[in-house]
């Protein structure tokens, strides 16, 4: 008799399961910049301009999560990114950063 693979492994192999003709979730790295982590800024600093969209939006993203005052310029040049998404979350990166130092100074 051939042993066979519980559902809920066969599941979990599979990953999540959507309705037909639905967008597969992008594949995102692993966040290196949680909060207080500000080891990779310059690396996502230097990724805000890379030719992905999806890169300089994982970018805005962990420097946000990083809050770092010293991604502040590199997110303002984002505000002005041709991608509406991008400018967005450089918009939300900046608020968690003046939020943070806020914070900090009282």
């Amino acid at each position: 008799m051939k042993a066979r693979i519980p559902l809920l492994v066969g599941l979990v192999l599979l990953g999540p399961l959507g309705p037909a003709g639905a967008q597969p979730l992008p594949k995102l790295p692993l966040l290196n910049a949680c909060a207080g982590d500000r080891s990779d800024v310059p690396y996502w600093t230097r990724a805000l301009k890379a030719p992905d969209p999806q890169l300089r939006l994982r970018a805005t993203q962990n420097l946000g999560e990083s809050r770092s005052e010293a991604a502040t310029p590199a997110l303002t040049d984002a505000l002005k990114d041709p991608d509406p998404a991008v400018r967005a979350e450089a918009a939300r990166a900046l608020q968690r950063i003046r939020r943070a130092g806020s914070s900090f100074s009282q």
